[in-house]
């Protein structure tokens, strides 16, 4: 992937959990005034989106 390339979008389905290889990827949450806002940093062997491996269909909202 490329620098700014979206994985997912807020309110999107998750399709399982993530695994950083290499670099760093921002999770960020678009609050009410449109402004993006980071909630976390996941960068070289960090995973994410955890939870959709133990829910049968979990929205990136929910995370």
């Amino acid at each position: 992937m490329k620098q700014g390339d979206v994985i997912f979008r807020q309110g999107d389905a998750t399709l399982g959990l993530f695994v950083v290889i290499s670099g760093c990827v921002h999770l960020e949450r678009v609050a009410p005034n449109g402004d993006r806002i980071v909630i976390h940093r996941a960068s070289d062997g960090a995973s994410f989106a955890e939870a959709s491996i133990f829910l049968k269909r979990i929205t990136a909202t929910q995370l």
